[in-house]
């Protein structure tokens, strides 16, 4: 299996008709060039070397893994804004708190009712508790007929349905109070919206803090990107084989004016369903969205003779060049080999150092 991939930015190809191309209706040319224009040609030697046939892989640095926020709610807006775009933020780290500030005296009072009406759960029974023994005590100092006994009997569920009703009545308001105390919480907590994994704020809306929200659009104010799970990624899936057995590759790409290059690896290859993946080896972190350019070594002959993709033609007869000889320029056919992305390998028709035209 075909394995390397690097570089990138192929030199490009200046053919008046292209080298391994397709363009068969061209007739080859000769042109008579006057001395005076002759610079307009620089001459290059046929000579010895590796032809190597690559494709370019476009790729962007993107990460696998994010976080949106989103807003909805009347009345709401974002009172304390703790991050700007660019940011890195941790698990749990406080991102910004909403409008909920009034919730605390409403949760104090609820916490207060609930604990009100527990209390008086709590007495109900003690007093329901009292009166039957009570009762029971009082009736244990008599001698006791059946008649008797049925009386008290009578007497002990009345008291027990009394404080059952009481208790009951309680119990349906401590419900209420409970739920509404939890609802409340639960509202006093979303208004604070945590980072819930490692990353960077990649994405924040512009003047968002004071800003009232809709109670029936979603708004998305921000974006957490996992720095862990960025990659460069391609959906280029032609030469995905490729790349699944190649131990590293090399991403090509241009900060400003200056072209640099990243080592890499194929990384998720299991999960390459029109994607692939690629991770810095030394874990470097770059902007997301930087573009990149990976190349594919796909064929290379090595020490052949051959000449530069721009000193070849084509027509219907077959692939040409220009030869001086003896100071006079001439079209010679050749037999071609490999056909490199800069270099394209000749197997018969020139000679080593001879001459040929290469229009700049």
């Amino acid at each position: 299996m075909m394995k390397r991939i690097l570089f990138i930015f192929m030199a490009g190809i200046c053919l008046s008709v292209s080298a391994c191309g397709t363009n068969k209706d061209t007739e080859p040319v000769i042109e008579l060039v006057p001395e005076e224009d002759a610079d307009g040609f620089v001459m290059v030697s046929a000579e010895y070397g590796d032809v190597i046939k690559n494709v370019k892989i476009s790729c962007t640095y993107q990460p696998t893994e994010q976080e949106d926020l989103y807003l909805k709610g009347e009345g709401l807006w974002i009172e304390v804004l703790n991050v700007k775009r660019g940011d890195i933020v941790k698990k749990g780290e406080l991102l910004f708190m909403l409008s909920v500030g009034h919730l605390e005296k409403e949760i104090e009072e609820l916490e207060f009712e609930v604990d009100s009406i527990s209390l008086k759960i709590a007495q109900s029974k003690e007093m329901e508790a009292f009166e039957l023994s009570s009762r029971e005590f009082l009736y244990s100092y008599t001698g006791m007929t059946e008649n008797d006994k049925e009386r008290m009997k009578e007497e002990l569920e009345e008291i027990k349905e009394n404080h059952a009703d009481e208790i009951r009545e309680l119990e349906d308001a401590l419900y209420i109070a409970q739920r509404k105390l939890e609802r409340c919480k639960e509202e006093y907590e979303e208004g604070f919206a945590r980072a819930s994994i490692n990353g960077v704020v990649t994405y924040l809306q512009e003047s968002v803090q004071y800003r009232f929200f809709s109670a029936d659009t979603e708004t998305k104010v921000m974006t957490i990107s996992n720095l862990d799970s960025c990659y460069f990624v391609s959906e280029d899936m032609d030469y995905a084989e490729y790349f699944r057995g190649a131990e590293n590759a090399t991403v090509t790409y241009l900060t400003g004016s200056t072209r640099n290059d990243c080592e890499v690896v194929p990384v998720l290859t299991e999960q390459w369903d029109g994607k692939m993946y690629f991770k810095p080896v030394d874990g470097e972190i770059f902007e997301l969205n930087q573009a990149g350019d990976i190349i594919l070594e796909l064929e290379r002959k090595e020490n052949v003779l051959c000449i530069p993709n721009a000193a070849l033609h084509e027509s219907e007869e077959g692939f040409f060049v220009y030869v001086l000889e003896n100071d006079i320029l001439s079209m010679r056919y050749v037999t071609v080999g490999l056909c490199g992305s800069e270099q394209t390998e000749i197997t018969g028709g020139l000679a080593q150092e001879e001459m040929i035209v290469l229009r700049k």
